[in-house]
């Protein structure tokens, strides 16, 4: 059974793992003093934020039928941060790419905010100016859209 002090992240995380794995968590560390096991994860773990290593924690109880070891949880911790990310790529972009990218991003983005500032009620006009052209269904869903908007 483990004790824990909630200051201590990593008394937290073993709690959490030992919430959600049970006695698969706990018989990974069966023949281990559980305090030299902690000093090892707080020693691996020490130079990543407690916003990254509980990012991992939350990965493994939505995705990890079983916990992980210790190198397999640091690999999780790492994917999570920009710069993992970026090595897992495997090679450089030239500054070519790179502007070309940049322009795609841009034009994406535009079109998105120019979408957002349409009118996306647009449909409704024609159907309230000739309802006799359109379902009675039609006609409704325009009036209640339009109450809703006015």
């Amino acid at each position: 059974m483990y004790q824990t002090t909630q200051q201590n992240p990593i008394d937290r995380l073993f709690l959490r793992m030992a919430s959600f794995y049970g006695k698969h968590w706990l018989d990974m560390w069966a023949d281990i003093p559980v305090d030299s096991v902690k000093a090892e994860w707080h020693a691996k773990l020490s130079g990543l934020s407690s916003k990254t290593v509980f990012k991992a924690v939350d990965y493994c109880s939505d995705n990890l039928k079983f916990p992980p070891t210790l190198p397999e949880f640091v690999q999780l911790c790492k994917a999570s941060t920009p710069q993992e990310i970026t090595k897992a790529i495997g090679r450089q972009f030239t500054p070519e790419e790179l502007q070309k990218n940049h322009e795609r991003i841009t034009e994406i983005s535009h079109g998105i905010s120019t979408k957002a500032k349409s009118d996306y009620r647009a449909w409704i006009k024609p159907i309230i100016a000739n309802p006799s052209r359109y379902p009675d269904i039609s006609l409704k869903l325009a009036k209640d859209v339009e109450a809703m908007n006015a």
